[in-house]
């Protein structure tokens, strides 16, 4: 394993993901961007090196030079950059019966925008079960808004993804104890919420 593009289908197939395209659809990528760099045709840059890292639990010095921490180090479940059940990827079906949803649905991920549906109530952030957050996995910078957080814990390797609001660039804990993270460890943000599409 003396590349990248190796490593990183090692890493990969090691956290779970029996294709890249499964992989691409769980980060919230396009398929093409995700083979492309597993089979070398494209370059990576450093915040995606970093975002892979995180989703398949390996360092980045690990998927760049081959040192440090590398796959294998927490198995048996899927590693996910996403910790389930908060928010799993929205599924974009052209079969939907309804055409002006799916037109502005469309309309986002063309603005390279991720959509994921929710999977637990943020009340105090008056978001529900079922709704629809347009994230930006790539934001250029850290602004006042709220964001997918994903905690986790080196040691035993658990992790879990919340909605928080971040005041300059830091999470803000939840005033509700029952809305905070259970996972001790490092917040990371993994991406911003630009938008909600309601649940119907």
């Amino acid at each position: 394993m003396n590349d990248i593009h190796t490593r990183l289908r090692v890493a990969r197939e090691t956290a779970g993901y029996e294709t890249a395209a499964d992989a691409a659809r769980r980060l919230g990528m396009k398929v093409p961007t995700y083979t492309g760099h597993e089979n070398g045709s494209r370059g990576i840059k450093a915040d995606t090196i970093r975002s892979y890292a995180r989703a398949f639990k390996v360092d980045e010095q690990w998927l760049l030079f081959g040192k440090g921490r590398g796959p294998g180090a927490v198995r048996g479940s899927t590693a996910d950059g996403f910790s389930e059940p908060a928010l799993v990827p929205f599924e974009i079906r052209e079969t939907s019966n309804r055409p002006a949803f799916l037109a502005s649905a469309l309309e986002i991920t063309e603005k390279g925008k991720t959509l994921f549906l929710l999977n637990r109530s943020y009340p105090e952030l008056h978001l529900l079960v079922g709704d629809i957050l347009v994230v930006n996995l790539n934001p250029s910078h850290t602004t006042d808004t709220l964001a997918i957080i994903n905690y986790a814990d080196p040691n035993t390797g658990e992790a879990e993804t919340v909605v928080q609001r971040l005041l300059q660039g830091r999470p803000i804990p939840a005033l509700d104890p029952g809305q905070q993270p259970t996972v001790r460890g490092q917040g990371v943000t993994m991406g911003l919420i630009e938008g909600v599409i309601r649940s119907f």
